[in-house]
């Protein structure tokens, strides 16, 4: 059987976070609801998947390249989304 949600109830997991009572609790002691926002508002969830599939498919990429003895550069953490 598969589930369903009304259109209404779902959610961002980052807006199903801020719906949490004492969402404080759940938080890094360096990290506010605030400094979350600024970041959530930086760009549209639209652009920020796109982002995340060229990262993915960069990713997949240099894999493939480093399977295949290809010359792929240096793997360099956030290299990726460029």
């Amino acid at each position: 059987m598969e589930k369903t949600y009304p259109y209404q109830k779902m959610m961002t997991p980052y807006d199903k976070l801020k719906s949490l009572p004492k969402v404080e609790n759940y938080l890094q002691p360096d990290v506010t609801l605030k400094t979350l926002s600024d970041i959530a508002n930086q760009m549209s969830d639209n652009k920020f998947a796109k982002m995340m599939v060229k990262a993915r498919s960069n990713l997949f990429e240099y894999i493939t390249r480093r399977i295949n003895g290809m010359p792929g550069g240096t793997f360099v953490p956030g290299s990726l989304l460029d």
